[in-house]
C-alpha cells in the first residue's frame, strides 16, 4: 500500500521526466544532464524539465510528503510565496531543508525558466531571468526513507509604463470643479495594476478606476477651494513595484479689477479734471500688471506689481462716449481682465461750416436740400426761420432764396447762426425777332435770345452754313446785315448753365425781287407765243379742212348730175370741237374748251348763176 502511494507521488510530481520509478523501492534520480552535471559543474544554465508546470498547478503551494508519521522533513523558501517580478529582470530564489531531510545532495529546483543552480551548505540557489509572464518554481528534496518533499512559489511578471500620464490643467481658478485624470497604458498585467491619485499628500478617496483594453485610468473631481500651489501625484502599482509621476497645480484667485472715476458725477462738462483709478484686491498670486486705457490711449502703471493705479484726465470734447478701462494681467494664469465705463462728457451747441455752412446753394428740382446742424452733447435741436417766420424752413422754389436765422438748443446752452441761401435753376429762353421773319434781299434783321437762369447762362447759336452774322459781346444777340439767300434757314439759340439748358428756334426767309420780275417777263412772252401759235394753227387747220371739203364736193358733182336737193346747202352741219387759247387780262393765260362748234351752212341759191357753187355762211350756235 505504501509503495503504491509512493509510486503515485512519483508520477504526480516527477512525471515522465523521472528515469527510474521502481515498485520494489522508490528511488528518484534526475537525468545526468541536469542533476549530476549541475552538482559537479555549478553555473551551467539548463532548462529544467523535472516537473511540469501543469503538475505544479495541481499541487498546493507548499506540500510535504513523508513515508511514516515519525519521519519529518521541512522545506523553506526565502521570501513570499507569491512574487511580482519585472519582465526581463534577473531573479534569485533560495531554498533550504531541515536535517531530517538527510539526502541533501538530492535537493533541487524545478521551473520552466532557464536556470542556474548553486549549493551552499543546506541552501540551494536558483538564478534566472524573468522571460515568461506567468510561471512557478518548485524546490524539492528526498528524505532518508526515500520520500520526496517540495515547496513552491508563484511568480508573476509585470511591466510598468514608461510614465503614467496626468490629464489636468496646470492652472485652476478658485471655486472651480476640475476633473483629474491619470492614465496607464500597456502595463502588464493590467488587471493587477492599481492607480492612486494624491493631492498635497492626501489620497483622493473619490477616485474611480476605469479600464479600456490595455489602458487603465483613474479619475477624481476636485474643488479648488483655496488658492495656492499644490502637488499632484499619480502612482501606478503592480505588486510591490510603484511608478510615480508628479505635476504642480496652481489654484489662483483673480477677481475683476475695480475702476473708479473721481469726482463721481453723472455728467462731465468739458474742461473738468478727473482721476481714473484702477484697483485689484485678493489676487493670488500677487504678481499682477495694471494699466489704464482712455479710448485708444493705453497708460501702463509704473510699478511692477501695483495694487492700485491712477491717471489724471482733462475732459475734452473728443472724450464724448469714450471708454475708460482698467486692465489687469496675471501672467501666471495667462489671463487679462478688464473693467470699463463710458465717459458722459457734455457741452453746449456749436455751429461749424461743415455742419451748417453760412452760405448755401440749393438746386431747384434736384435732391439737394438746405441743411443745418450743430455739434453738442446732448445732441442739440436746430430750427431755422426766414423773414420772421419761426420754425423749420424748407425751400420750394427759386423765390425762396434769402437769409435764414438758425438756432441750436440743448440742456447746456443755445447758439445762433445766420445762413444765406441761394436757389439755383436751369435756363428758360425767350427768342425775339427785331423785324419781319421774311425779309428782302439786302435788308437787315436782328435776333435776340433772352434766358432766365441761375447762375447766368452762356449762349450758343446754330445758324445756316455760309451766313455772315454779327454777334453781340455776350452772344445773346445776332444781326444779319445786307441779307442774302445764304441767310435763309433755321436759327437756334441754346442757353446753358451747370444745371441744364433750353433751346428756341426761328425760321428766316430772304426774298430776291429781280428773279421775280424776270420770271414774270418770261412768262408773258411765253404766253404771247403760245396764243399766237394757237391762233395760227387754228386758221391753218380750218383752211385745210375747207379745201378738203370743197375737193370732196367737186368730185361728187363730177360723178352725178346735180339736183336741186343736192345743191341745197346742208343745214346745221357741226364742225369738230377745237381747243382755243385766248389771251386774258394781267398777262396770264387761260385755257377753255369751246362748248359749241361752228356750223357752216352752205346754201345754194336757185338762181342759175350760182349753180357752180354755194354761198358760205357761218353761224354760231
Amino acid at each position: 500500500m505504501a509503495r503504491a502511494w509512493e509510486l503515485t507521488l512519483c508520477y504526480m510530481f516527477l512525471g515522465c521526466c523521472v528515469t527510474r520509478c521502481s515498485t520494489a523501492g522508490v528511488t528518484l534520480s534526475t537525468p545526468e544532464s541536469s542533476m549530476g552535471d549541475t552538482e559537479n559543474s555549478m553555473g551551467n544554465a539548463s532548462r529544467g524539465n523535472l516537473l511540469s508546470t501543469k503538475s505544479l498547478d495541481a499541487a498546493p503551494a507548499d506540500m510535504e510528503f513523508k513515508g511514516s508519521e515519525e519521519e519529518l522533513c521541512e522545506m523553506t523558501i526565502a521570501g513570499p510565496k507569491l512574487q511580482f517580478v519585472e519582465f526581463g529582470s534577473p531573479v534569485f530564489w533560495n531554498c533550504t531543508a531541515t536535517t531530517t531531510c538527510a539526502v541533501v545532495p538530492g535537493m533541487g529546483w524545478e521551473t520552466s525558466l532557464t536556470k542556474q543552480i548553486n549549493r551552499t551548505g543546506r541552501w540551494i540557489t536558483l538564478s534566472s531571468t524573468m522571460d515568461e509572464w506567468d510561471t512557478k518554481a518548485v524546490c524539492y528534496t528526498f528524505s532518508t526513507g526515500g520520500n520526496v518533499f517540495t515547496t513552491q512559489i508563484a511568480v508573476i511578471a509585470y511591466r510598468l509604463p514608461e510614465d503614467p500620464k496626468i490629464d489636468v490643467p496646470g492652472v485652476i481658478e478658485r471655486g472651480s470643479n476640475v476633473t483629474i485624470k491619470c492614465k496607464v497604458a500597456n502595463a502588464i498585467p493590467i488587471e493587477e495594476t492599481q492607480i492612486r491619485l494624491i493631492l498635497k499628500d492626501e489620497v483622493l478617496t473619490n477616485t474611480m478606476e476605469l479600464r479600456n483594453g490595455d489602458v487603465k485610468s483613474a479619475e477624481a473631481v476636485v474643488l479648488a477651494a483655496e488658492p495656492g500651489n499644490y502637488s499632484l501625484e499619480c502612482r501606478a502599482r503592480v505588486g510591490d513595484m510603484v511608478k510615480t509621476v508628479k505635476k504642480e497645480l496652481l489654484f489662483f484667485n483673480f477677481p475683476d479689477p475695480v475702476l473708479q472715476i473721481l469726482p463721481k458725477r453723472a455728467e462731465l462738462p468739458v474742461g473738468t479734471e478727473v482721476n481714473v483709478i484702477c484697483d485689484v484686491v485678493e489676487t493670488y498670486p500677487r504678481e499682477v500688471q495694471l494699466s489704464i486705457q482712455i479710448g485708444t490711449l493705453l497708460e501702463p502703471c509704473e510699478m511692477e506689481s501695483p495694487s492700485s493705479c491712477t491717471y489724471t484726465l482733462m475732459v475734452q470734447k473728443e472724450h464724448v462716449e469714450v471708454t475708460a478701462a482698467c486692465e489687469a494681467t496675471m501672467r501666471a494664469a495667462n489671463l487679462t481682465r478688464r473693467t470699463s465705463k463710458t465717459l458722459n462728457v457734455v457741452y453746449g451747441p456749436e455751429f461749424s461750416d461743415s455742419l451748417c455752412p453760412s452760405a448755401q446753394t440749393v438746386v431747384e428740382g434736384h435732391n439737394t436740400i438746405f441743411f443745418c446742424k450743430a455739434d453738442g452733447n446732448p445732441a442739440p435741436t436746430v430750427t431755422c426761420s426766414k423773414d420772421g417766420t419761426v420754425g423749420a424752413w424748407r425751400q420750394t422754389g427759386r423765390n425762396d432764396s434769402g437769409t435764414l436765422n438758425c438756432t441750436a438748443t440743448n440742456s447746456i446752452g443755445v447758439s445762433v447762426r445766420v445762413v444765406k441761401v441761394t436757389i439755383e435753376y436751369k435756363p428758360r429762353i425767350t427768342l425775339f425777332i427785331r423785324g419781319p421773319e421774311n425779309i428782302e434781299k439786302g435788308h437787315n434783321l436782328t435776333l435776340e435770345c433772352l434766358a432766365d437762369g441761375l447762375p447766368a447762362p452762356e449762349y450758343i447759336w446754330t445758324t445756316p452754313k455760309g451766313a455772315d452774322i454779327i454777334y453781340s459781346s455776350d452772344n445773346r444777340t445776332l444781326t444779319i446785315t445786307s441779307a442774302t439767300s445764304h441767310h435763309s434757314g433755321s436759327y437756334i439759340c441754346e442757353a446753358r448753365n451747370r444745371h441744364g439748358s433750353d433751346t428756341q428756334q426761328k425760321e428766316i426767309k430772304v426774298a430776291d425781287t429781280l428773279p421775280l420780275i424776270l420770271g414774270l417777263v418770261l412768262a408773258s412772252v411765253a404766253l404771247v407765243v403760245a396764243v399766237t401759235g394757237g391762233v395760227a394753227y387754228y386758221l391753218w387747220n380750218r383752211a385745210r379742212k375747207i379745201r378738203k371739203y370743197e375737193s370732196q364736193k367737186s368730185k361728187q358733182k363730177a360723178k352725178k348730175p346735180a339736183t336741186r336737193d343736192s345743191l341745197l346747202p346742208q343745214e346745221n352741219k357741226v364742225l369738230p370741237f377745237e381747243m382755243v387759247a385766248c389771251p386774258m387780262r394781267e398777262g396770264r393765260m387761260k385755257t377753255f374748251e369751246a362748248s359749241r362748234a361752228l356750223s357752216v351752212i352752205f346754201r345754194i341759191q336757185d338762181s342759175p348763176s350760182r349753180t357752180s357753187g354755194g354761198r358760205w355762211q357761218e353761224a354760231k350756235r
